[in-house]
């Protein structure tokens, strides 16, 4: 954890600009391929409902570390939004392949705090595997009264961030950092981030994307 913590200071503050929400998505679209065991998804994921909720009081947003979601009683999915407190609504995200299985028993979980709904997030390395995802829901729902929306996460993160009129970019990788430490997520997934920002840092400082540039 100190190492991560330290690796998160390293990073020079961004100025902010008035093309942060692009700046995000452009990030965002270059991070999520990689799946690191399904961290990068889930830390990105929380990220952007935080920056959505923190425009409301009262609310938390907390990921739990990845594959350990439930591991404690106070744990319900990945990503449990809390109001006041109290659960309001979880997200579970899969990067990798899933069954009706995994499903089932998420919905289940749902079920046992008063939840008639889930939200799955599926990364770009994620796939339901041996029905269509519409079967999987109608059938989850008849077995648990249990709503299961699924939504593939580039969708669901240009959705959250264009309800986000005040985001700024630098406030996305500071919280984005929060949660990764937060999570506990491995190395590998801090050298990533780095790596996707200094890459953004080299391509916007280039003559050919400098309109003002001398020729």
């Amino acid at each position: 954890l100190e190492r991560q913590t330290a690796r998160h200071r390293l990073l020079p503050p961004l100025l902010e600009s008035v093309d942060s929400h692009l700046r995000t998505i452009e990030f965002i679209d270059a991070f999520i391929i990689r799946s690191i065991e399904g961290q990068v998804a889930a830390i990105v994921t929380g990220t952007v409902l935080s920056i959505y909720f923190d425009q409301f009081t009262g609310f938390e947003v907390v990921v739990h570390p990845v594959n350990q979601s439930g591991a404690s009683p106070n744990e319900v999915a990945d990503i449990d939004i809390k109001m006041n407190g109290k659960i309001f609504v979880v997200f579970e995200v899969k990067d990798k392949q899933f069954s009706w299985q995994d499903v089932d028993h998420a919905a289940f979980k749902a079920s046992q705090y008063g939840l008639n709904s889930i939200t799955f997030i599926i990364g770009v390395n994620g796939a339901c595997v041996g029905l269509s995802l519409e079967q999987v829901a109608k059938d989850i729902f008849l077995a648990r009264s249990v709503n299961v929306i699924f939504i593939d996460l580039p969708s669901f993160v240009r959705s959250v961030i264009a309800l986000c009129p005040a985001l700024g970019f630098a406030t996305f990788l500071e919280k984005l950092q929060y949660y990764a430490i937060g999570a506990r997520v491995k190395d590998e997934v801090f050298e990533h981030i780095e790596s996707i920002f200094h890459s953004m840092q080299v391509t916007s400082s280039s003559p050919s994307n400098n309109p003002g540039a001398a020729d």
